[in-house]
């Protein structure tokens, strides 16, 4: 009955696999807590490092499952070692094959893939503010484009082709980098990446949670969200706190939630935590319960004001991204290969292969149409989205441009009296109007739009200048 995991359900994604093999291997740890025996704790090993398939992060669990069994009085230390010993050795005993595997398919020793260092980066480069994910300039947000774009940029840097694992080497050593430029601007960042991570916001990816709740009766109804559930999980582990076994489990839910502190924040990474903390909060609620059967007034107002900070401080609107956040990366992704194939149809041309030009050209102009696309089908979603609005104005606009440019005077009209249309009161607009009905010989309407661009921008000096030189024709 968690909300989001009805949402999650209706995506193609592994978020439901993560779920699984998450809860599996808390139950694999618990279970392997309450006996010294060697199978349990091989059985969890396993179990975890194959959750780390769906998130590797999930291996960071490790050392702290090796400091709870330093620390397990229970077990004698022979007893320590061995449990340790065994839980490494399932890890390694599925790692090993999986390195073998991408070895022979590729040539390149990967334990798990390829991509960390890539995401280390963005989640710690300093012009990521934020505390999700935001993509650096050079990347095409999309994933059709973004693993090669890190790849491109990095063999361009190093001046020569990489290895997976020599790519995401490189893009972790410039996330250390980054943190050694600025370490108290890594504390901040990290402070704020903890405070996002324990918000009640779902922070989108290519689709958002909040923009479906809108519009779907299920996800509508009161059901337990993260923001409901977090509060009474703290008060859980608070009340659980001298139980061993619960406090592995705080263990492995700290160490998964370290990885994505190191990283950066999307809803669905968070989901593995969420079956521990519904186990805490259903202990939360019961022990409450308890403490009201048994009048022990004291310790209820001591949950209550937890209660009544923790929830305000859960629900602060720290993050709110738009629905139209996917259209306009989508579009921006677009562009930004349609400026690569321009300047490559550039390339082709000085060197003489004009075939080539030309085929570049086609491709980049297919490309500005699929942006063009993307914000059209983002404002049917976002009617209101300023960022689409202009990236579609902007787009449209550098067309207006380089029809002028080429003498498209013709094809250019239409365009600018749409865009006209859209935005009546933009100078910009305004202006390549004028010049478009200049063009092609309709001089009254073209002066009015001038005389309209200078009422929206007294300062337009294009606009003035047009506007004299109309005013200045024989006969006028």
């Amino acid at each position: 009955l968690y909300a989001p995991t009805l949402y999650y359900e209706a995506l193609l994604l592994k978020a439901h696999l993560l779920i699984f093999l998450f809860t599996a291997t808390a139950w694999a740890l618990v279970r392997a807590a309450d006996s010294a025996r060697p199978r349990p704790w091989f059985a969890a090993g396993l179990l975890l490092v194959v959750a780390a398939l769906t998130r590797g992060n999930a291996l960071l669990f490790l050392p702290g499952l090796w400091l709870w069994l330093a620390l397990e009085t229970r077990f004698t230390p022979s007893e320590r070692v061995r449990a340790a010993a065994l839980a490494t050795l399932g890890v390694v005993l599925v790692l090993i094959p999986i390195g073998l595997r991408n070895y022979a398919v590729g040539g390149d020793w990967v334990w798990i893939n390829s991509q960390g260092g890539q995401n280390f980066y963005i989640g710690n480069v300093r012009s990521n503010q934020t505390g999700i994910y935001k993509a650096p300039p050079f990347l095409r947000a999309c994933p059709q484009h973004e693993e090669r774009d890190f790849e491109r940029v990095a063999e361009e840097r190093l001046g020569r082709s990489l290895l997976p694992s020599e790519v995401s080497s490189y893009w972790l050593a410039r996330g250390l980098d980054e943190i050694r430029a600025d370490p108290l601007q890594f504390l901040r960042h990290s402070a704020r990446k903890v405070a996002v991570l324990l918000n009640h916001y779902e922070v989108p990816d290519n689709y958002s949670y909040a923009f479906f709740v809108e519009r779907v009766p299920m996800l509508r109804a009161p059901l337990p969200a993260f923001g409901t559930l977090l509060p009474l999980a703290l008060c859980g582990v608070f009340f659980a706190r001298r139980n061993r076994k619960a406090l592995l489990l705080v263990v492995f839910v700290l160490g998964y939630a370290a990885g994505i502190v190191l990283f950066f924040n999307l809803s669905r990474l968070r989901l593995p935590m969420v079956p521990v903390m519904i186990l805490f909060a259903g202990f939360g609620i019961w022990q409450l319960g308890q403490r009201i059967t048994q009048r022990r007034w004291k310790d209820l107002a001591i949950a209550a004001a937890f209660l009544l900070v923790a929830y305000p401080a859960v629900h602060a609107d720290l993050v709110n991204e738009p629905p139209a956040i996917r259209y306009f990366n989508l579009g921006q992704a677009h562009l930004v290969e349609a400026r690569r194939l321009r300047q490559q149809a550039v390339e082709h041309s000085a060197a003489g292969r004009e075939s080539e030009a030309r085929e570049s050209l086609a491709l980049a102009n297919a490309q500005r149409d699929a942006a063009e696309a993307e914000y059209r089908d983002g404002l049917e979603v976002s009617p209101w989205s300023r960022r689409l609005h202009m990236g579609l104005r902007e787009l449209s606009l550098v067309r207006l441009i380089e029809y002028d440019r080429m003498g498209r005077h013709r094809a250019a009209l239409p365009l600018a009296e749409r865009l006209a249309q859209e935005y009546p009161d933009h100078a910009d607009v305004q202006l390549r109007l004028g010049i478009a009905l200049n063009r092609v010989g309709r001089r009254e309407e073209a002066l009015a739009a001038f005389e309209r661009t200078l009422e929206l921008e007294p300062e337009n000096r294009r606009a003035a200048i047009e506007r004299l030189s109309l005013l200045q024709e024989p006969g006028r």
